[in-house]
């Protein structure tokens, strides 16, 4: 990926007491070409950037946890604006909807969101957006993408989940082969050609065998293949631990359920 021009050089403080977490993210901003530092806890971000006032640095942007022990994302926020004043932007993280806690972030006067875990397409969306960098020109739904002749294995138990996935992906131009089952598709890739299959579009839920597990032994197989094909997870829960595990299971990206066209289509295009 890379750097992105407007955002070469903004400061962002990152307050999350979830350690690992915090260490994930300053890789991903860093690779949009953003400087980050890192607290644990809402009373760390304070003295940290009482010191930065202090010693006339500003940050351009704080993004912080909505749950944290003793001082949540909203109580951080709110100290933060009387320490430096309203205009600040804080984008809050959070495993939660975004409609669960709309109504206490506005409160405090958040409008920024990014799920968590933090996928680096979702913090570069966040950041250009909160940072008014977004033109509505360059939004997803405009764009016509040309998907024709590329080869998709679609992977759902559900039959009619599966009819409608197949018709969008038709829509694009996209040649579908479909596996009911995680087993099924594992079978699927170790026998396929290359050229036969550019992506995987896995369901997680699925009876027999998971979409983990199946993605977990397809990157075992030895063909060439399934060690570098990309594989979308698709969710019904946009939860924190079940994108980990996604991406612990070797799995490049996820989308969530029910299937929004335009997000779909702007992840294929990430890797089509």
């Amino acid at each position: 990926i890379s750097k992105i021009k407007e955002l070469e050089g903004k400061k962002i403080l990152v307050i999350d007491d979830d350690v690992e977490c915090a260490m994930s993210i300053p890789q991903i901003f860093n690779a949009l070409g953003v400087e980050v530092e890192c607290c644990y806890s809402g009373a760390d971000a304070l003295e940290r950037v009482k010191k930065a006032k202090a010693n006339g640095l500003a940050y351009d942007a704080f993004l912080v946890d909505w749950r944290m022990p003793n001082m949540d994302g909203m109580k951080t926020t709110k100290m933060l604006r009387e320490l430096l004043g309203d205009d600040i932007l804080v984008i809050v993280m959070s495993a939660y909807e975004w409609s669960d806690i709309e109504d206490k972030a506005h409160e405090v006067g958040i409008h920024n969101f990014v799920s968590k875990p933090v996928f680096l397409s979702d913090a570069k969306d966040t950041l250009l957006r909160s940072f008014g960098l977004l033109q509505t020109a360059t939004q997803v739904s405009d764009k016509s993408f040309s998907f024709s002749g590329k080869k998709v294995l679609l992977v759902d138990d559900n039959e009619l989940n599966r009819e409608i996935a197949q018709e969008i992906l038709e829509d694009c131009g996209i040649l579908v082969t479909t596996a009911c089952d995680g087993e099924k598709a594992v079978e699927y890739m170790k026998n396929v050609q290359p050229g036969a299959c550019d992506l995987i579009l896995m369901d997680v839920q699925m009876p027999i065998m998971d979409g983990y597990e199946a993605t977990r032994l397809i990157r075992k197989l030895d063909n060439k293949v399934a060690a570098d094909i990309p594989i979308i997870a698709m969710t019904a829960n946009a939860f924190a631990d079940d994108q980990q595990a996604a991406l612990d299971a070797g799995m490049n990206e996820h989308v969530a359920k029910p299937v929004n066209v335009n997000k779909l289509k702007e992840v294929l295009s990430r890797f089509l």
